[in-house]
């Protein structure tokens, strides 16, 4: 089975979600959705692909805002999902927060907040 990197990694890793296609949405795991979180809310170490400091956080968010019913229902039902997003504005003071990053969590939050603000 590919690792969720090598799934995000394809080109038709996200037409196919938008299209719903049935076998990537068994594949996409509430533990998948929350790595896909983790890809936009932490920051890549200085060893890191180039694929997993820009292509992959930059993805993740493309898809944790594809407005479908599996991916409002990962993102806006599920705690663990909500508690791992927010876990970016929980840091201590002292951590500066990477820009872009920081754009990739307010274009999620606002994307949701619009579709779903009740």
């Amino acid at each position: 089975m590919p690792t969720l990197f090598e799934v995000m990694e394809d080109d038709d890793f996200l037409p196919d979600l938008r299209q719903n296609n049935d076998l990537l949405m068994k594949y996409l795991s509430s533990d998948k959705i929350i790595e896909m979180v983790k890809l936009v809310v932490t920051e890549p170490t200085f060893n890191s692909s180039p694929a997993r400091c820009f292509k992959l956080p930059f993805v993740a968010t493309q898809a944790l805002c594809v407005d479908t019913p599996f991916i409002a229902a990962a993102v806006m039902d599920d705690e663990r999902v909500l508690n791992a997003l927010f876990e970016f504005i929980n840091l201590p003071e002292e951590v500066q927060l990477n820009s872009t990053l920081c754009g990739y969590f307010n274009k999620i939050l606002s994307f949701w907040l619009i579709k779903k603000p009740g």
